[in-house]
């Protein structure tokens, strides 16, 4: 399980995203509304894809594309991964089998 880097740095740059139909890509886009995802991983739904970003008004995506940029930026996400290491509990014995 995994997401491209191009999607957050679509999000960076504030652009709706075209993702095909991957379970990872499919489940953020949908859950955070910041794109479409492909019915088929073909060029004609790609084509319509295209199509209808071009043809949809622009502010459809914005705010959510702007909540989830403040979310997955790496100044958001270096707090949550500081915090994490200052919970590790380093003087705990590790088992190394």
């Amino acid at each position: 399980y995994s997401l491209p880097n191009k999607i957050f740095e679509y999000l960076m740059a504030e652009l709706p995203i075209i993702v095909p139909n991957a379970i990872e890509m499919k489940n953020f886009v949908l859950e955070k509304q910041v794109g479409v995802v492909l019915n088929e991983n073909n060029c004609e739904e790609l084509n319509k894809a295209i199509n209808y970003m071009i043809e949809i008004d622009r502010n459809k995506f914005h705010l959510n594309i702007i909540n989830t940029k403040n979310t997955y930026n790496w100044e958001f996400q270096e707090k949550v991964l500081m915090k994490l290491y200052n919970n590790l509990d380093l003087n705990k014995d590790i088992n190394v089998k």
